[in-house]
């Protein structure tokens, strides 16, 4: 039980300290947002993702390029499509 516990306590310190980073590497990526370490290397390798690397070797990310990567392409909800549709339809019926 206290194996588990230190375990969990462990990670959750990773967890903390890496939230406070700017700079990520491609395994704090992974853990951080869910994305699985080969389809990062996808991403990467595709030139899809910003990404830094300093030395020829080991890449790294900054936090917040990676979290705006994340957030692109919104999908409008239902009532903004349908707002949208309002304010056309009051647009063309003023012509």
């Amino acid at each position: 039980m206290m194996g588990i516990l230190n375990t969990e306590l462990t990670e959750i310190k990773h967890l903390l300290l890496m939230n406070s980073k700017n700079v990520l590497t491609s395994t704090e990526v992974s853990m951080m947002y869910g994305i699985s370490p080969d389809y990062l290397y996808h991403l990467t390798s595709d030139k899809l993702i910003p990404y830094y690397k300093p030395n020829g070797k080991k890449i790294y990310f900054l936090k917040e390029e990676i979290e705006t990567w994340l957030l692109r392409n919104r999908q409008d909800t239902v009532d903004e499509m349908q707002q949208q549709v309002v304010v056309r339809d009051l647009k063309n019926n003023k012509r």
